[in-house]
């Protein structure tokens, strides 16, 4: 009985040049090429282009006979797809947050910066804690920009930064918090810290979140 021959074939491989940099935006592919994450799932098509197809005679043994070869039809590349991500300022989040989430044994941590006259986004990090071996790693998934997240007093910044960008309030500048509504939806809306409804200064609502007690 006789072995069987071995072959060799070349086949393509994605390969990031910045490493782990950028990969919860960019994502990742599979063993084939196709996105399975981020950006390289979502404009897989337009990433990868059409493949060509040519045509050889070949003689007895597998060797091509020379000028048989015709090209059916010519690969198309795909194109190139151009972000507004910073590769410095998104390798200093990702550092950043690595280390934060290291210290403070946090599960997981996000940050996006952006360019607040383009709206262009400069980097959008995420790295999450691994439960097996408890290493935090930058993830393949987006979270960034797909977790939910409770509304919260995260809202307080942008009405603060709106009275900021319209000059009509600054820091230390009473902010009224308006009347207490009492009970919302059979649950108790109050100040977080026993702080009441009214007048206030811009400090301790960005410090101390109104909370939901269930009666």
């Amino acid at each position: 009985m006789s072995n069987s021959p071995s072959y060799v074939d070349a086949e393509p491989r994605r390969v990031l040049p910045g490493g782990d940099t950028g990969r919860s935006v960019i994502g990742l592919t599979d063993i084939d090429g196709i996105g399975i994450a981020g950006l390289e799932m979502q404009f897989d098509s337009m990433l990868t282009g059409v493949s060509g197809e040519r045509q050889r005679e070949v003689a007895p043994g597998g060797r091509s006979i020379p000028g048989s070869e015709v090209v059916i039809s010519a690969p198309v590349p795909g194109d190139d797809l151009i972000l507004t991500i910073d590769r410095s300022i998104q390798h200093a989040c990702e550092s950043a947050l690595t280390a934060q989430v290291n210290q403070i044994g946090a599960k997981a941590g996000q940050c996006i910066v952006m360019d607040t006259d383009t709206g262009d986004l400069l980097a959008m990090a995420t790295v999450k804690r691994e439960v097996e071996s408890g290493e935090v790693r930058i993830t393949s998934g987006n979270l960034a920009a797909v977790d939910s997240y409770e509304p919260g007093s995260v809202a307080k910044v942008i009405t603060v930064a709106a009275g900021r960008i319209v000059r009509a309030s600054s820091f230390g500048v009473g902010l009224d918090l308006g009347p207490d509504p009492g009970d919302v939806g059979g649950s108790v809306l109050g100040r977080g810290g026993g702080l009441s409804h009214g007048t206030r200064r811009y400090q301790p609502p960005l410090d101390r979140p109104a909370s939901v007690e269930s009666p």
